[in-house]
């Protein structure tokens, strides 16, 4: 829920924030965003033009955090 109003507060549409996150992790890292319709895709481009802050990085990278994992996987 946090991480939704975080999205929410940060751009226009929640799957932008996720998109800006992970292209700010890196050069080498890309996302594959799928989508059915012309409208999310435009969504997902729009995406390009959201500027993460490293206050808004070190926000998100905190929810992540505390997110309570579970299963062997993560163990």
């Amino acid at each position: 829920l946090l991480f939704l109003s975080f999205a929410c507060s940060s751009c226009q549409h929640k799957q932008q924030l996720v998109i800006a996150w992970v292209l700010a992790q890196g050069d080498d890292f890309i996302t594959i965003p799928g989508t059915k319709r012309l409208p999310y895709f435009e969504e997902n481009y729009g995406s390009l033009d959201v500027k993460l802050t490293p206050e808004d990085l070190a926000a998100v990278r905190s929810i992540i955090k505390s997110a309570n994992v579970q299963g062997q996987r993560y163990n």
